[in-house]
């Protein structure tokens, strides 16, 4: 596990190397402003992301480990013309089977593999993060600290098409484009998201929410409906997977011991609590205290303020659920990467210098304590991220590979 904290202590010092008379000085709340530095940042610690996960071992991940290695060679094995069966009998979205079919063509090796979706899932990421932060370094280590960069060492299909939503997001932001055409292009991405993983389809509420504007009222809205939906969560739960045709998807997750009970531990209560307080503080510095320097009806870096909130409160209340069922918390993942975002931009809107390096602290100390505790408490069983191991410290036995798996 050391290897992650290894990360993690390199990513800060790269974002804290203040350059002054050619001599480098630490400095841990240095901000990182020019284009030049952010792009220098964020290749250095996306890079370290990509490698850690690039490299890692097929054993590293519990559902690369279950599924994902053996479905691997089994799509490298079979015709282009036999994915549409394969994919009805496997239950993976036709979309995934060809993005995996175009990678075995480039090269049926699974170490390639994995490098390849950590390429793309990494480099998505730390796209968005650039193109959208007002703090790239805090942003970049709220990802690593949140446990999503354990999450997706593990949920591959899902950050697949978590990473496309991304993509399609910055196309959602340009005003310029005009709405249908922006609609249009962002809809085709999320068709291609939910070609990949069904649940995607979900994010087509952005189109709604892009044509609204964040008001207080909508605190309230928000507080309303996460109540609503947490005591009528089977009625409506099965409304929307009916709705967006998830039904056959989430049939097996329904029945699943684990995944269609709540839980209400130390855990769960933490990952509520960082995303929750993400929301809060955005909607306190952002809509009911704003400053003369606030941003929701101001663009900051092609970033629309407005939309974030709607997508931070989702986060909330798709994260809040976890006390109920967590099938619904797998939801939240597609919503948690804006709440990256919202952080900095509510911090960056606190005029007292003192209090936003206050607030800066306390944000990173709860994050750090959460990153710890999931280290060594979770991610053994939750993800099987630990122990991390090298592809080449473990031979992959390509005569067994899928018959163990099965």
């Amino acid at each position: 596990m050391a290897i992650y904290f290894l990360q993690v202590l390199l990513i800060i010092t790269a974002g804290s190397l203040q350059k002054v008379d050619g001599k480098y000085y630490f400095k841990l709340d240095k901000s990182i402003n020019s284009q030049q530095e952010k792009k220098i940042f964020m290749l250095f610690s996306f890079g370290i992301l990509i490698l850690v996960a690039g490299l890692r071992s097929y054993a590293v991940g519990t559902d690369l480990y279950m599924h994902y290695a053996k479905r691997f060679i089994q799509i490298s094995e079979i015709d282009w013309s036999q994915l549409p069966e394969f994919s009805l009998t496997s239950t993976y979205e036709i979309g995934y089977c060809i993005f995996t079919k175009l990678i075995s063509q480039i090269s049926a090796n699974l170490n390639f593999f994995i490098f390849s979706t950590s390429l793309f899932i990494y480099g998505a990421v730390g796209w968005f993060i650039y193109k959208n932060s007002s703090d790239v370094k805090m942003s970049t280590l709220l990802f690593v600290l949140s446990g999503m960069y354990y999450n997706s060492l593990s949920m591959i299909r899902q950050s697949i098409a978590i990473s496309i939503i991304l993509i399609g997001y910055e196309f959602l932001k340009k005003d310029n484009y005009g709405k249908i055409k922006k609609y249009l292009i962002y809809s085709a991405f999320v068709l291609i998201a939910a070609s990949v993983h069904a649940s995607s389809i979900i994010c087509i509420l952005l189109i709604l929410f892009d044509c609204l504007e964040f008001k207080q009222g909508h605190i309230v809205i928000s507080i309303i409906v996460t109540g609503v939906f947490f005591f009528l969560y089977n009625q409506i739960f099965t409304i929307l997977v009916d709705l967006f045709g998830l039904s056959d998807r989430y049939d097996e997750y329904s029945s699943n011991a684990r995944e269609s009970i709540g839980h209400i531990n130390v855990q769960s209560f933490s990952s509520v609590l960082i995303i929750f307080l993400g929301f809060a503080f955005a909607c306190y510095y952002l809509v009911m205290n704003k400053s003369e320097h606030n941003l929701i009806d101001t663009t900051d870096n092609e970033n629309k303020t407005s939309l974030l909130m709607f997508l931070g409160m989702l986060a909330f209340i798709c994260r809040f659920m976890i006390f109920k069922a967590n099938i619904i918390n797998r939801f939240s993942w597609f919503f948690i990467p804006f709440i990256f975002i919202l952080y900095p931009l509510a911090v960056k809107n606190i005029d007292n210098y003192k209090t936003r390096k206050s607030i800066k602290f306390i944000i990173y100390c709860l994050f750090a304590m959460y990153f710890v505790m999931m280290t060594f408490r979770y991610e053994r069983t939750f993800h099987h991220t630990i122990p991390y191991e090298f592809y080449w410290e473990i031979e992959i036995d390509y005569s067994k590979i899928g018959s163990i798996f099965k």
